[in-house]
């Protein structure tokens, strides 16, 4: 919804609009809506046991009880597509330094993209965590959830860390409390958002703390 808000007011494609206020300040050189080398592009996996297996494209991925056994659909050649719709949500590829030059930004003032330090806007807690959005003790601001009580939660993270991730298997977040910024990119679907893996990736990381 905010991307198409933004393509109306600014009368210019989303595409145009990333770009010119984010992509090119900030130099992310990899990321965008779509791409023209397939080199550049890892191969996709998809969640399978024993192990994961490579993705076909199109890919439609059936979910289990606790994600109201919904369906995913992947098509992970459509980055290919320049015609593709360009979403607000989604469907952008990037790698992870790219992503981390964009969220490091987000938390100092007078970055290359805002005067302001946007985080403090996107980790506001709108929806409260009595509502558990993303579980017990998450809330949910702009930018992704957003941790409001980290006891309930059971989580090592400071309370107004926010974080988010994709379906194709990333996770990220940001704790304020000990301005700790984590990128975890896998291409592997959905362990890599939601799966054992990011946990104990954020499980080691506060143990170093």
């Amino acid at each position: 919804m905010l991307g198409a808000v933004l393509s109306v007011a600014m009368q210019q494609p989303l595409a145009t609009i990333i770009n010119k206020l984010i992509i090119e300040p900030l130099n992310m050189q990899h990321t965008g809506f779509t791409l023209s080398d397939n080199h550049q592009l890892v191969t996709h996996y998809y969640d399978a046991s024993p192990e994961p297996l490579p993705m076909p494209s199109p890919y439609l991925m059936q979910l289990g009880a606790s994600w109201n056994n919904g369906i995913l659909s992947y098509d992970p050649k459509r980055i290919f597509n320049p015609h593709a719709y360009h979403s607000a949500g989604g469907g952008m590829v990037g790698n992870a330094p790219d992503f981390m030059q964009f969220l490091l930004a987000l938390t100092t003032i007078n970055n290359q993209i805002s005067k302001q330090k946007l985080i403090d806007k996107m980790a506001k807690c709108y929806i409260s965590s009595d509502f558990s959005t993303q579980g017990p003790g998450w809330g949910f601001g702009y930018g992704g959830a957003v941790l409001d009580n980290p006891n309930i939660a059971q989580s090592p993270q400071g309370k107004g860390t926010i974080e988010w991730g994709g379906v194709y298997g990333h996770n990220w977040f940001y704790d304020p409390q000990h301005e700790l910024g984590v990128i975890i990119f896998t291409n592997t679907a959905i362990e890599g958002m939601s799966g054992l893996y990011p946990m104990k990736i954020k499980e080691a990381v506060y143990r170093c703390l």
